[in-house]
């Protein structure tokens, strides 16, 4: 009833606009090289134009290109997006998270000020501007993998958006009998959101995130596992408990620094998109002594990476790059790449383009910088430096997901620091200290 009350609210408000104070927008989105759902393509969101399934788009000539005009307030701005089917829970949305048209909060597309009739031209899950496409990255085979250990059940699946959340979707197998139940399906690259499903009727619910941001999250209200899919070749995924992460793997220190002297106006931030969270642009980076280059440090298992740099919400634009070894084009989707295999402090780029000697600044791992104790805490925490008197040291305490929760520079001495913790959540969290090339880490659980 709540969406035929607001179909009927939107076409009564648009059909009282006069031609004096509205614009007609067409909008033609190109469907040709996905599978349409039976349902239809529709334009939805942005506050403007309802829920999958509340306008529907036509294709009357059968070209593949699908199209629908709407009349709506002259100067409007809003957002908007294309969807692929009219489902309940969005999954059937586009994904253009991290393209150059992409907008916060939730990588829709937007119209802004538009004060004369228009005709807006693109492709599903691309920014261009016209109806021509690129080539759709080939689906990879993607292996899901749970240990079923404790669990009282006939049979498991695994289900997600790209599989419509069908409790039945991907039967999984124990061919050796060790509880670790394995499935394998054809997923397109991208974000990618799943469950597991006892019996195909019981799903893995959560009430939070609580401290397992590592590999849910709430998506408006719907809390599920999360995964990147980058299209460089099939993936087999860590092994999941039911209800639980993968165990921990060991995890490294990665600084990340870019150079914005270039742009004008000088940003007031600077984020990092990447495939480990999900592209969400929410790792911030920091500029404390105001020189142009922003820094962050992420804890990252080992392994290779894709990211961008994100000024003041603009995704960097790297096209005019492709084909240098600090960027690889997945099909469309131009990202910075890098691999990481421990420790490190990556070189820094100008925005917008590579290091001028593309690669890997080495520092030097020294996990006996310093002592800290205890290493399990609720209140304080100290450190002591035993083989540096006068140095300067630069502090910060990572949590699982990699982002800083505490920071602080200090002149090593033969006196005691005191770190207050009892504002942190319970977890595991990372207490790093660099001093001049030289960096440790050490691992502080928080009660």
């Amino acid at each position: 009833m709540k969406r035929i009350l607001f179909t009927i609210f939107l076409v009564m408000g648009i059909g009282a606009l006069t031609a004096q104070d509205s614009v007609n927008i067409t909008f033609h989105v190109n469907m040709k090289q996905h599978t349409v759902a039976a349902t239809g393509v529709y334009l939805a969101g942005g506050g403007t134009f309802g829920n999958p399934g509340d306008n529907e788009m036509t294709d009357p000539n059968a070209d593949g290109v699908y199209s629908i005009t709407v009349r709506l307030p002259k100067n409007i701005t809003t957002d908007y997006t294309f969807t692929n089917g009219a489902c309940g829970d969005w999954s059937c949305k586009e994904n253009i998270t991290g393209q150059s048209c992409a907008v916060a909060p939730f990588s829709d597309r937007r119209i802004s000020n538009v004060s004369a009739d228009t005709t807006i031209l693109t492709c599903f899950q691309e920014c261009t501007t016209d109806t021509i496409c690129s080539t759709p990255p080939s689906a990879v085979n993607v292996t899901f993998r749970v240990d079923m250990t404790g669990q009282t059940f006939d049979s498991v699946y695994v289900t997600g958006g790209f599989s419509g959340w069908g409790g039945f979707a991907h039967k999984m197998s124990d061919s050796d009998n060790d509880n670790i139940w394995e499935a394998t399906a054809a997923i397109d690259p991208g974000n990618i959101e799943y469950k597991f499903v006892i019996n195909g009727t019981q799903y893995e619910e959560w009430d939070s995130v609580g401290t397992m941001g590592a590999c849910i999250k709430d998506f408006g209200g719907f809390i599920n596992r999360y995964a990147s899919i980058s299209g460089n070749g099939d993936t087999t995924f860590c092994v999941a408990s039911w209800m639980g992460c993968c165990a921990a793997a060991a995890l490294y220190s990665v600084e990340f620094s870019v150079d914005v002297n270039t742009l004008s106006p000088a940003p007031m931030a600077v984020n990092i998109g990447a495939n480990w969270d999900g592209w969400s642009g929410a790792i911030a980076m920091d500029d404390s002594d105001m020189d142009g280059v922003w820094k962050a440090t992420v804890m990252l298992p080992a392994g290779p990476i894709e990211y961008k740099f994100i000024p003041d919400g603009n995704w960097e634009v790297l096209d005019s790059i492709n084909g240098q070894p600090c960027v690889h084009d997945f099909g469309g989707f131009v990202n910075r790449v890098d691999t990481i295999s421990g420790n490190v402090a990556l070189c820094t780029p100008i925005i917008g383009q590579c290091c001028a000697a593309a690669g890997i600044n080495d520092i030097l791992v020294d996990n006996n910088l310093f002592v800290l104790r205890p290493t399990q805490t609720s209140d304080f925490a100290y450190v002591d430096f035993p083989t540096l008197n006068g140095e300067v040291a630069q502090l910060q305490i990572i949590n699982m997901v990699g982002q800083r929760v505490y920071r602080e520079e200090m002149k090593t001495s033969t006196e005691t620091h005191r770190i207050d913790v009892r504002s942190l959540t319970s977890g595991l969290y990372f207490v790093q200290v660099k001093v001049g090339n030289r960096i440790g880490t050490q691992k502080m659980i928080v009660d």
